[in-house]
């Protein structure tokens, strides 16, 4: 019988006894300086093991293949449909076969704990069985594609601040299982994940690499039979990660001495990885033995074989463009979520003309930062898609920025940066901006001119920038030094505190006098000046001199913001210009966003660059104003009362432009739920801000996560987990439960749902369970289903529960089970809105 024959775990197992030491060890690592590769072992038939980000699309690298942007994770979640999951990620899964690849990091399975979540919108929101869902359409669609989806972070990850190893969860077991754990052990035990990642994280004291968890859950309690391999960097010692069951290491990052990025390294160890030379000692020495080593072997081995890696032909040269265009618009158009729609502004009527503002609105919002940046097939902004249907419509058509680009640097806590209409190249007839003279590593002068003074150096800008703000020239690592000087002018007469947030050393000079100094600080730090009376026909020249000098660590290099705090009056000129626009169209559309991405945490949930006071002075202008929001979490709306509608539509994907015009003109009836809640303001989250000072986080809400956070103590957010709004209205009716718990099949609940509307479209039906009385005063979601429904028609909707959908976990037994009692079920449009109820009777408590 020859290998190909045998089963997956007899073929791992021959392959096996045929390996010598060294090319067990090779299989167990990420090697250098190539990140995200294992080698192959082509004297055994081993295929390489190329792996990539994609939640959202493969990020194939610097070698300029194109691949579709599909939306983010968090827009996928708001279609509240793993069938769609599963469709998105069955086109990546082709497109990373067609790139050479065949192991998907992703899905990205961790709650949005927190609302300023740098990385939510890699998630699929705040709820456990909602991630869990969509996590398990996601696994489904790739695997069943021929690639390896690899679940991540396990576990506890919501947070940037201190996220290397300095963040310590402090989590009570119940907690554990029932938020954090659960969309694990549904992506392993129901759609079968072939591999696993974890996070940096500590849980209660202990590193994730050496924590009980992984044998005892993972790989006990869950069977897990794949491999689980370590975030990148995040193993410091091999013996004892080795020993706690992890399988694979894959390296990170080492600075050399001038700061430069030469090598790829694990942790605390300095060396390139610890499961390569530092393994190999354990092993002969006797600290790790042969079994647990061929175990890793193994796990890795028999997932690939099953997978059909070992024996698949040469790659495809090309994969389906038009398809995967088709599928990014679909899920984007099933994800876009109306928010608000007073008397029925949305879909516009007969309109003449229409007014696009905001300054990122012709640039592409198809991700956040970091790992979901994606070299897209196509690009189609939201003044493409409106410049398109305006033109198909004989519509007048104008666009405005109104305000200036957002950037890394905008995830700060600082003043509002000076707009660029406020500053100019030359006294008389410059450009708008500054001059800019950048100095880098052993590099000449780089000239050119920068639209604010709004910089960040380091991973957000140099590695994985999706800003249209250019990075900063020279090498990542380098050291850099800046010195931008052109003159600022004062839209209106009035007293003005300028300000510098820098991280690093800066100057701001005034007429040639020094007004603002911060010197060498390794933290965000804002200086202000004392109120200086400026007059608008007296252009200041101003100069500001920056030095990277100091940094928060190796991926924040440093970071500078030339802001100030202006009066009321003070209306910059871009902003009298969207004005003027919008109030000679029949209506205005301001995009609007905030910068987010992996590394750090948002420092507000406001709007960066004055869109507050865009938004507000155009909605004075246009009682048509519809605010469209871009974003991978929620945004504080002060001008919710003074607009007419307000659309989210996350990060789209590439197609996000067109889809937005459908939805604006009635061609798609917008039918996403939020699958985080907004809140009205930012001291109404439940949850506390992270803190910065390498204190634990501990998890004092426990499992009321999210929404469940805010019934639990009244708080009405601006909008509750599951909101969303359509041109159509639906009426539901004639709850009944079917089946029982006791039984493995579970329960069905089955609700009659009418469209009132006179168009077609899409509900979301939710499915709430109230807590146990002991529990806490709140429910959760425990099902759900997307249904359409024709206008006028009435359909019924059924929404299996499987016992382990209504089960709470038991210290006291270690398990789950249904406690005894009466369970209540209520079906809403959203958390805060259930509109129908029905208990069932459970005479004994149920294990699981």
């Amino acid at each position: 019988m020859s290998l190909a024959e045998l089963s997956p775990d007899a073929r791992a197992l021959a392959l096996i006894e045929r390996m010598s030491l060294d090319d067990k060890i090779h299989l167990v690592h990420g090697h250098v300086p190539v990140r995200y590769e294992v080698p192959p072992l082509e004297h055994l038939g081993v295929p390489a093991l190329k792996m990539t980000d994609g939640p959202s699309g493969v990020n194939a690298g610097g070698d300029g293949a194109q691949s579709t942007a599909f939306p983010s994770s968090l827009a996928v979640a708001a279609t509240f449909d793993p069938d769609l999951a599963r469709e998105q990620a069955g086109a990546i899964a082709r497109e990373l076969v067609t790139h050479g690849m065949n192991v998907l990091l992703a899905p990205n399975l961790d709650i949005v704990r927190h609302p300023w979540w740098g990385r939510a919108t890699e998630q699929y929101g705040e709820d456990p069985h909602l991630a869990g869902r969509m996590g398990e359409g996601f696994v489904r669609g790739a695997q069943e594609n021929g690639v390896a989806a690899c679940a991540k972070h396990f576990v506890g990850y919501s947070q940037e601040v201190g996220r290397m190893h300095a963040n310590d969860i402090r989590v009570d077991e119940t907690t554990l299982r029932e938020v954090f754990l659960a969309p694990f052990e549904r992506v392993i035990m129901v759609a079968g994940v072939d591999t696993v990642m974890s996070s940096f994280s500590r849980i209660n004291g202990i590193e994730l690499a050496e924590h009980p968890l992984i044998l005892q859950v993972l790989k006990g309690d869950w069977g897990f039979k794949g491999w689980i391999m370590s975030d990148y960097g995040s193993l410091g010692a091999g013996v004892p990660a080795a020993l706690a069951g992890f399988d694979q290491e894959m390296p990170g990052v080492l600075q050399g001495d001038s700061g430069a990025i030469i090598e790829l390294y694990s942790g605390e160890t300095g060396k390139a990885v610890v499961f390569d030379a530092v393994l190999k000692r354990a092993v002969l020495d006797g600290k790790v033995s042969v079994a647990r080593l061929n175990d890793m072997v193994h796990r890795i081995l028999r997932t690939l074989i099953a997978r059909g890696l070992f024996d698949r032909h040469a790659a495809p040269a090309t994969f389906d463009v038009p398809s995967h265009r088709a599928i990014a618009r679909k899920v984007a158009a099933h994800s876009l979520t109306l928010l608000k729609n007073s008397a029925g502004t949305l879909p516009f009527g007969p309109i003449g003309s229409l007014v696009l503002i905001g300054a990122d609105a012709d640039h592409r919002t198809a991700t956040g930062g970091a790992s979901v940046v994606v070299r897209s097939t196509a690009s189609i902004s939201p003044a493409d898609g409106l410049r398109a249907a305006c033109a198909e419509r004989s519509i007048r058509f104008a666009f405005a920025p109104g305000s200036d680009r957002v950037g890394p640097a905008s995830m700060l806590d600082s003043p509002e940066a000076i707009p660029s209409s406020c500053l100019q190249t030359e006294q008389r007839g410059g450009s708008p901006g500054l001059k800019a003279v950048y100095t880098s590593g052993g590099s000449g002068p780089v000239e050119r001119v920068d639209a604010q003074v709004l910089l960040n150096v380091g991973f957000l800008s140099q590695l994985m920038n999706a800003s249209a703000l250019p990075p900063p020239p020279g090498n990542f690592g380098d050291y850099l030094q800046v010195r931008w000087t052109g003159w600022l002018s004062a839209p209106a007469a009035g007293d003005y505190r300028l300000a510098l947030t820098c991280m690093g050393s800066a100057r701001l000079l005034v007429e040639g006098h020094e007004v603002l100094r911060i010197d060498a600080s390794a933290s965000p730090t804002t200086a202000m000046s004392q109120p200086m009376t400026l007059l608008p026909d007296r252009a200041l020249a101003i100069e500001v001199q920056y030095e990277a000098t100091a940094h928060t660590n190796w991926l924040e290099l440093g970071d500078v913001i030339l802001g100030w705090e202006p009066p009321d009056s003070a209306i910059p000129p871009a902003v009298a210009e969207a004005v003027r626009l919008a109030a000679d169209a029949d209506a205005a559309v301001v995009f609007v966003h905030p910068y987010e991405s992996e590394q750090r945490d948002r420092a507000t949930l406001s709007l960066p660059n004055g869109q507050d006071r865009l938004v507000r002075a155009v909605a004075a202008a246009n009682p048509r104003t519809i605010v469209v929001v871009s974003s991978g979490g929620p945004v504080l709306t002060p001008w919710l009362e003074e607009i007419a509608a307000l659309i989210q539509v996350y990060h789209p994907g590439q197609e996000g432009g067109d889809v937005l015009a459908a939805a604006l003109f009635g061609d798609i009836n917008p039918s996403g739920r939020l699958p985080v809640t907004w809140p009205a303001s930012e001291t109404d989250v439940p949850v506390a801000r992270p803190a910065n000072d390498g204190s634990p986080t501990l998890i004092a809400e426990r499992t009321a996560v999210g929404y469940r956070g805010y019934v639990a103590t009244g708080t009405v957010p601006a909008f509750a987990f599951g909101h969303g709004l359509g041109y159509a209205e639906f009426a539901h009716s004639n709850l009944r439960v079917e089946g029982s718990p006791t039984t493995e099949q579970g329960i069905n609940v089955v609700v009659d749902v009418e469209n009132l509307g006179s168009c077609d479209g899409e509900d979301v039906l939710q499915i709430y369970q109230r807590m146990p009385s002991d529990r806490g005063n709140f429910h959760r979601l425990v099902g759900f289903r997307r249904i359409a429904v024709p206008a006028g028609a009435r359909q019924t909707a059924c929404i299996a529960l499987t016992p382990r959908d209504l089960a709470f976990w038991s210290e006291t037994l270690g398990r789950f089970l249904i406690p005894a009692g009466t369970t209540e079920l209520s079906v809403g449009r959203s958390a805060l809105d259930l509109t129908l109820h029905e208990s069932i009777m459970i005479d004994t408590p149920i294990p699981i």
